[in-house]
């Protein structure tokens, strides 16, 4: 049942036949698939949302990009630069404007993106196949989906929102590879978008982008022609200048740039530690074949302590390696179909992404390739349905339509699955939201310019999100000069340019320690304990401190907002066991009763400390000798 070969620069028409339900069935499966962002939209659409961690900053940088600072590259890494390009800010940026900056209008855009993908996906293969491809593509899309959770379209993170985007990838370097020219420009746009949204996805767009036009090259030139005489060259050009201007024009604005420092990264090292090799990278994408995988309903591999993917047996590789060699066999007679373009395309993916999974440093975090969870089912649903597709239709429908029956299936559960998570989702996406909203709620807008500091960990997001409600309701707030890439260069600043330096507190030691030296005022803070147990545990940690400083075991001053300090501070000489015993039952309380003993704790700028004094716990009289020459 191999396919004809086609006249160079026409679309082949994939000879699967339109199924029985035509249309409506079809526009039936679409809104099925919408569900999950239509949720978000009726739910979500004008709620109050305060915003923390990456989404804050994201939200952040989607206003500016109607400022002078607007963003030229994208969302900001850990690691010290910033993902390629600022598409994401930019096709987010009218919904935001239209809603005068409301942090809602980010949230409920994000997920209006990842709908725009599905129903791309299935405008192109309802053109292509009817039915039948359709349920394929939209199949892979929702199980991918399904599997990140709900957290997916509730979270407007880029690493979430170039998920689905993937999968359109992939549709449409399939329809160019088999002479679909028109989706060139669309293919240059999807796939830019998904690189700048996340540089995860180079290795792969870049392996399928010169798979696509060489297949298609061969094909043209078989026929005599030239690709550039049926493929929209202008119109993909065009598009590929708009959308990768910003990121070009940073690297000549702000050298050595952007780029320049990605590059570095990943062609030098960043630092990470070493490559996670054959053996384990194989593990990380064979995660996604053993019995039951996540895209399946089952649980991701992740180790549970510090969150990192775990690796399965490499073996389970065998499994689509297996599919794809039956699928091929079958194709064998049309080596240049489409259905062998397909299989070729899930066994590129597959290699391409092992490979990528081989060379990841660091911790194995499962946000830095979300796209195991696309290639999963890609890799086994494309070759089964080649291999149905080559089946002699029966006269009660046949495989063809068992199949097509089977993906419907398997596209409306997740759906709907996914779906109900979101609508039953609480109001609070994330852990640290509520504790936000509590310490803004009680802060007094400055009329002074502010720098917005870290003291501790920044993990609940909540700097984050007060920078961006303060910024959002038009105070001067800065950040420190080394944090462009994450803040804006309009934002940069020092405790010599400013009125006041606050301190945004996760940890409640901090609120302790600061709250004591000389000027300091405390702007807000959330309040776990009543004030008599505050009061007294204050005191604990301010007098146990200058016990480790004493005995120069300051190492240990980062254990006294933990219910087991007792047992860390044991055995040391002058310590109180009674004064550990007690601050471990109140720091139990705290956690009790609540996220944090979180606050944010302001400074004159004139004496306000150095980072480094509040990151080593000095006390007043160390201050000023360490912060020589500090900002």
């Amino acid at each position: 049942m191999a396919d004809a070969p086609t006249t160079a620069g026409a679309p082949r028409p994939s000879r699967a036949p339109g199924h029985r339900l035509g249309r409506w069935g079809a526009a039936g499966l679409v809104a099925l698939v919408l569900a999950p962002v239509l949720v978000v939209l009726a739910t979500r659409t004008g709620r109050p949302y305060t915003p923390v961690q990456d989404i804050a900053v994201i939200d952040l940088r989607v206003r500016d990009v109607w400022s002078l600072d607007t963003p030229l590259t994208g969302a900001y890494s850990r690691l010290g630069w910033s993902h390629p390009g600022p598409l994401l800010y930019q096709l987010l940026a009218p919904l935001s404007l239209l809603s005068g900056g409301a942090a809602w209008a980010t949230l409920v855009g994000a997920a209006a993106l990842q709908g725009g993908a599905l129903a791309w996906i299935a405008a192109i293969a309802w053109r292509r196949g009817r039915l039948p491809l359709m349920a394929l593509w939209l199949a892979v899309a929702a199980l991918a989906c399904a599997a990140t959770g709900p957290y997916l379209l509730l979270e407007a993170w880029n690493p979430h929102v170039a998920l689905p985007a993937f999968v359109l990838v992939l549709l449409q370097a399939w329809s160019v590879a088999t002479g679909d020219d028109a989706r060139l420009p669309g293919f240059v746009f999807a796939g830019s978008f998904v690189v700048q949204a996340h540089i995860g996805y180079l290795p792969l767009v870049a392996a399928i982008a010169a798979w696509a036009l060489l297949r298609r090259r061969g094909a043209v030139h078989r026929s005599g022609l030239r690709l550039r005489d049926v493929a929209p060259w202008p119109a993909a050009a065009a598009v590929a200048a708009v959308v990768w201007a910003a990121p070009i024009i940073e690297n000549v604005v702000h050298p050595p740039g952007n780029g320049y420092e990605v590059a570095r990264a990943f062609l030098v090292g960043g630092g990470q530690g070493e490559p996670a090799g054959p053996v384990q990278g194989s593990g990380l994408m064979g995660a996604m074949f053993r019995v039951v995988p996540p895209w399946a309903g089952g649980v991701d591999l992740v180790e549970p302590l510090e969150q990192v993917a775990d690796a399965a047996s490499p073996a389970w590789l065998i499994i689509p390696l297996v599919l794809a060699a039956v699928a091929a066999r079958v194709t064998r007679r049309d080596p240049l179909g489409e259905d062998r373009m397909l299989v070729e395309l899930a066994v590129l993916v597959l290699v391409v992404g092992t490979v990528a999974l081989m060379r990841v440093t660091g911790s194995a975090t499962p946000y830095l390739f979300y796209w195991r969870v696309a290639i999963g089912p890609f890799c086994i649903l494309a070759p089964l349905w080649v291999v149905a597709r080559s089946w002699r239709p029966q006269p009660t429908g046949g495989a063809p339509a068992v199949v097509t029956a089977v993906l419907v299936v398997a596209t409306i559960v997740p759906s709907l699955s996914l779906a109900a998570d979101v609508a039953d989702h609480p109001d609070d996406v994330m852990a640290f939201e509520s504790v936000t909203v509590e310490l803004l709620d009680q802060v007094e807008d400055p009329t002074g310019r502010v720098l917005l500091r870290v003291a501790g960990t920044p993990l609940g997001g909540v700097h984050g999100g007060v920078l961006d409600e303060l910024d959002r309701r038009g105070v001067d707030v800065r950040v420190d000069a080394r944090r462009p890439y994450q803040f804006g260069y309009d934002r940069l600043g020092s405790s010599a340019t400013v009125d006041e330096v606050w301190y945004v507190i996760e940890e409640g030691r901090y609120l302790s320690l600061l709250s004591q030296l000389p000027e300091a005022s405390i702007v807000a803070q959330t309040a776990p304990l009543d004030p008599d147990a505050e009061a007294e545990l204050v005191e604990l940690q301010r007098s146990i401190t200058d016990d480790l400083l004493r005995l120069d075991e300051d190492h240990l001053v980062a254990q006294l907002d933990s219910p087991l300090v007792a047992f860390a501070l044991a055995d040391l000489p002058g310590l109180s066991v009674e004064d550990a015993d007690r601050l471990a039952q109140l720091n139990a309380e705290v956690g009790e009763r609540s996220r944090c003993r979180c606050a944010i704790v302001a400074f004159p700028a004139e004496v306000a400390p150095c980072k480094r004094a509040v990151r080593r716990n000095l006390p007043e009289d160390q201050i000023e000798a360490a912060c020589r020459g500090q900002a």
